[in-house]
């Protein structure tokens, strides 16, 4: 079922993807070796997760952290809400 998306943050999302975190969401998020499949998940529920990371609610790999900490400091939070987009238009 698609979803509710905006598709230019979405569009930019993709790119950011491709930098930060493909090599462990492999295939756009679609596939995963041990993690989470992020391809077509409910964007509020992919905000939640984020933001559980974020204020360190929950523990995040080091990879993963080391990765979001960089996209933080060079997209601010309009960088992980493009890729919530990105991830959350995919079917």
């Amino acid at each position: 079922v698609a979803q509710a998306h905006d598709g230019e943050k979405a569009a930019t999302g993709k790119t950011l993807h491709k930098q930060y975190c493909d090599n462990c969401h492999e295939d756009d998020g679609k596939m995963a070796d041990g993690n989470s499949v992020l391809a077509g998940q409910w964007i509020p529920y992919l905000r939640y997760s984020m933001e559980e990371f974020l204020s360190e609610e929950r523990e995040m790999p080091k990879k993963m952290k080391k990765k979001t900490e960089r996209l933080v400091e060079k997209e601010g939070n309009d960088g992980i809400e493009a890729i919530i987009q990105f991830y959350g238009s995919q079917q």
